[in-house]
């Protein structure tokens, strides 16, 4: 059944007073499904001629990269030129944070935004309004693979990546109504809230729940175990932000009766991926930027697993060029039977959280503590390790601006969902990295024991 024509027109005029243009940029979206590769390819690579080259002209740190590497911006004439730049790592632009300033920044419209990302380390970003505006008009397309329209009504099940905090303001209520969503958190999963929030999807009967991979997983298996009523079972659950295991998919899938597809997005470098109905892997977005799968020396690769390098068409306000989102992919050269032109991403690794369960039985999920540490200064690095039911450790590489009493506030924002863990600080010089040379930023050694 189609989507109440009202609904519909009130979430366009919405986006509408937020970016002019934006169900124009939608429906053109909607048309590229039907181009060629080579069509797409041929204005991303326009795009990104135009990004290289108000790089080269506005942006010190560039400039000074394509003199120091004796290069021009002609010499990026398509997305294979890309491999004459070397790649950049979020250090990199911390370090640098003044010469990745454009000089006409002040000319061009921009959000400030920080993520943890999947290493935990607090980063700090600009992004432009259209891109922000854009990577919303993927998404919507992206949901279109599974049948969403817009202004279907959606539960959104997660964190402060899916704009899900505590005390939300009278006007993003308003917009929440306009656009047919409710939020459930994740950050508090206990049993009184579990409930509720089946009492809420339920009631609400939403054709689609967003959520993280995760959080939805767990939900399913408190379902499992202790609801003993009906459960709604939308049209389909789009799962993001994590690793979605094939375990984690079929309880989801098995629970809520639907299909699950996989998402994959970054703000900071604009890549993204959607899985289609037919379940060959993720169809990689060529609007909004370029994903390259590298292997370890920055070479592109068309099929295997290397790292996932992302360059930003659209933000103006801070180029992303050729960044390295921390993430792993598996690309192929498979084409999906759905006929849409995009290449497949089979699998996306390196993106996985953690949930701490407190004394009073509630599970906290980990992008929480992140969270946290995006308000707190001077933090190079963080690690929060809860060795037993009542204890937390939590360890700090600090910078050298890092002043002891925002310990007491973090300790005072944990402590808001329980007051029974014992924190223990532990302001360390490096954390220690895995095999692979990462770290996990929450582990809970009561629940892996």
């Amino acid at each position: 059944m189609s989507v109440n024509t009202f609904q519909k027109w009130a979430f366009i005029a919405l986006h509408e007073v937020g970016c002019h243009g934006f169900y124009k940029t939608y429906k053109n979206l909607l048309k590229n499904q039907y181009k060629t590769y080579e069509e797409l390819k041929k204005e991303q690579e326009r795009k990104l001629q135009e990004i290289i080259n108000f790089a080269y002209r506005n942006v010190p740190y560039y400039h000074s990269l394509f003199k120091t590497l004796q290069l021009h911006p002609s010499d990026i004439k398509n997305i294979e030129n890309l491999e004459k730049l070397p790649i950049i790592t979020k250090d990199i632009i911390k370090e640098h944070w003044e010469d990745f300033k454009p000089i006409n920044l002040r000319e061009i419209k921009y959000y400030n935004r920080a993520t943890g990302g999947s290493t935990g380390r607090p980063f700090q970003y600009r992004l432009d309004k259209f891109n922000r505006f854009l990577s919303w008009a993927l998404i919507y397309r992206g949901w279109g693979y599974a049948g969403y329209e817009l202004g279907d009504p959606m539960i959104f099940f997660g964190g402060a990546s899916l704009r899900i905090v505590n005390g939300q303001s009278i006007s993003q209520k308003i917009q929440d109504v306009l656009r047919n969503i409710r939020r459930i958190s994740s950050f508090d999963i206990s049993e009184k809230n579990l409930n509720r929030y089946m009492m809420e999807i339920n009631s609400f009967k939403p054709k689609y729940i967003y959520g993280y991979a995760s959080s939805l997983y767990f939900l399913s298996n408190w379902i499992e175990k202790n609801w003993d009523k009906d459960v709604h079972s939308p049209i389909g659950i789009f799962t993001t932000a994590e690793k979605l295991y094939p375990y984690m998919r079929k309880k989801i899938e098995n629970v809520f009766d639907t299909e699950v597809f996989d998402n994959y997005g970054l703000n900071d470098g604009g890549v993204s991926a959607y899985e289609c109905k037919e379940h060959q892997g993720l169809h990689i977005d060529m609007e909004r930027a370029v994903m390259e799968i590298a292997d370890k020396e920055g070479h592109q690769i068309e099929n295997g697993e290397g790292k996932i390098i992302a360059t930003s068409l659209y933000n103006y306000s801070l180029p992303f060029i050729r960044y390295d989102t921390g993430d792993i992919g598996i690309i192929t050269s498979e084409k999906c039977g759905c006929g849409r032109p995009y290449k497949l991403l089979k699998e996306i690794k390196g993106r996985e959280q953690e949930m701490l369960i407190t004394p009073e039985g509630k599970f906290i999920h980990g992008e929480y503590f992140t969270h946290i540490f995006w308000e707190i200064p001077y933090v190079k690095e963080f690690q929060i390790v809860q060795e037993k039911i009542d204890k937390i450790v939590i360890k700090i590489v600090p910078d050298e601006n890092f002043d002891e009493k925002y310990l007491n506030k973090i300790k005072e924002i944990i402590r808001m969902r329980s007051k029974s863990w014992n924190i223990e600080f532990k302001i360390v010089d490096k954390i220690n990295r895995t095999k692979a040379g990462k770290y996990k930023f929450v582990i809970n050694e009561v629940i892996n024991k």
